[in-house]
């Protein structure tokens, strides 16, 4: 954790601040469904995971990065599965999530992901995501580069 920290500050064009978040993410995801169903600890590393996921999802700016390479031929289940098989950070979270139970989190990530390509931004809600892990801004011309 404190790797993924220190890259996200001193190495940010290597190591963005999006993939500390979605590497926390994920590495909560994880430790949650290593505990048993009903332990308490599951639930609150749960909420945890989503938490950090959401606050990822803001940084999903790359089509390519979100949904694999598209062919207008494919189902909608084709598209899903190749954007799970090319590593998609929201493929991969919605699969987590929707293991874990928590649905509103995967809709909270779909929707604040889906923002960034058009539309209106959705509002960020400090009460769903981690007061004091946000991300460092991102300048403009940066976005391209992840």
């Amino acid at each position: 954790d404190r790797l993924a920290q220190t890259l996200s500050k001193q190495c940010y064009l290597f190591f963005s601040s999006a993939s500390r978040l979605t590497y926390l993410g994920f590495k909560a995801a994880n430790d949650a469904l290593s505990r048993p169903a009903s332990s308490p600890q599951r639930g609150l590393l749960a909420n945890k995971a989503a938490a950090f996921l959401r606050a990822a999802s803001r940084h999903w700016y790359d089509p390519t990065l979100v949904a694999g390479r598209t062919d207008s031929s494919e189902t909608w289940v084709d598209l899903a599965n190749r954007a799970f098989d090319a590593g998609s950070p929201l493929a991969r979270a919605a699969d987590v999530l929707m293991e874990l139970g928590q649905v509103e989190g995967l809709v909270d990530v779909c929707l604040i992901c889906a923002a960034n390509f058009g539309g209106a931004k959705v509002p960020r809600d400090n009460t769903k995501e981690l007061e004091g892990e946000t991300a460092n801004a991102v300048m403009d011309w940066e976005k391209g580069l992840y």
